[in-house]
């Protein structure tokens, strides 16, 4: 069974209110980070005052309020990404046993693969708790590609069951028409497994813990590099996936 949007939702853009919600949730589960919260805002009316010892008292209430509640936000939204990732798993993991079940072990093999790519891709990302723009932009490809795949690997074991019809039937024509359209699919699915190794290679290399930060504008090209390679294996793969559909031919 193909594998549906509705089942694997890209992790990002993450929701901002469900972010509040969880935060407010895990604030006021702390009795210290409610006093510290009201600490920091009381401390906060005082800010910028000319009378130097409320000054003195004052500007560390507020830091450390501004430190806890940016560690709850990191906290929040590393869980976020934990529990997207966990659903979208196993939402691959269904298809490649439904694979399975369908006498398609070879594709289910492949699905497999490409599941352990993406966890890979996935750890890469976000082994240094850090987050920014483009990483969000890269995880939010690899999702839609991880998906694409799904839905081809899905349609390329259709094919596969019209194939062994074509195969006892007199219809020539059928018969090369369904080899073209199998062997374009499975030759995107090589294309963007090659695709997410190359890029999960590349981010291993540059964001590995003690990687030097003397190339910042270089390394800032490499990622910005490898955002436009997997938006261009994104596009292909959907404009591929629908002319191969419209071209399958009906037994």
């Amino acid at each position: 069974m193909p594998l549906s949007p509705d089942r694997f939702k890209p992790t990002f853009p993450l929701d901002v209110a469900t972010i509040q919600k969880m935060k407010r949730a895990h604030i006021n589960g702390s009795p210290r980070l409610v006093m510290l919260r009201f600490a920091g805002r009381w401390a906060g009316k005082f800010r910028g005052t000319r009378l130097r010892p409320v000054a003195l008292l004052v500007g560390p209430i507020a830091g450390r309020w501004h430190t806890a509640e940016a560690a709850v936000t990191l906290s929040v939204v590393g869980q976020l990404i934990h529990d997207s990732n966990r659903h979208q798993d196993q939402a691959i993991t269904k298809t490649l046993r439904s694979l399975e079940l369908d006498g398609k072990p070879h594709y289910a093999i492949c699905l497999g693969r490409f599941l352990e790519l993406k966890q890979r891709l996935e750890k890469e990302l976000h082994h240094d708790g850090l987050l920014d723009d483009r990483k969000q932009s890269i995880e939010q490809l690899v999702d839609s590609i991880c998906l694409e795949v799904c839905q081809e690997l899905c349609h390329a074991a259709a094919l596969q069951d019209s194939l062994a019809t074509a195969l006892t039937s007199s219809d020539e024509t059928t018969l090369s028409e369904l080899n073209e359209a199998s062997a374009r699919v499975h030759q995107r699915v090589w294309q963007a497994y090659q695709t997410l190794s190359d890029t999960a290679d590349r981010l291993a290399m540059l964001l590995k813990p003690g990687h030097t930060r003397a190339c910042t504008t270089q390394e800032s090209q490499i990622l910005d590099r490898l955002l436009e390679v997997l938006r261009d294996e994104n596009a292909v793969a959907k404009v591929v996936d629908e002319r191969i559909r419209s071209e399958l031919p009906q037994i």
